[in-house]
């Protein structure tokens, strides 16, 4: 058996998956109530787009969910991301020893 890591996905799936599809509301009902454009939605709900601080309050309050708790999942997506694209490079930064 192949032991892999599981990734944290893109914010767009977290969104689409815990709060979309668990109550089951229409990406179309979101955009009128919170102002966010239906394309603004569909981007970041395909990966396309990242989840901005503002989108991030919006949403956390129509979903009665903390916008930080949403920014959170962004940041750590953004950060592995480049965390591989810039793996040759932070290799060959030596840590500062404090003495």
């Amino acid at each position: 058996m192949i032991d892999k890591q599981i990734e944290p996905g893109h914010i767009g799936i977290v969104i689409k998956e815990e709060l979309i599809d668990a109550y089951d509301v229409a990406v179309n009902k979101i955009s009128k109530e919170t102002g966010i454009s239906v394309d603004a939605l569909n981007n970041l709900l395909e990966g396309k787009l990242a989840l901005s601080s503002g989108m991030a309050l919006k949403l956390g309050r129509y979903f009665n969910v903390d916008p930080k708790y949403l920014l959170n999942i962004q940041t750590e997506f953004d950060v592995r991301e480049k965390e591989h694209e810039l793996s040759g490079v932070l290799c060959e930064i030596q840590p500062l020893e404090i003495a």
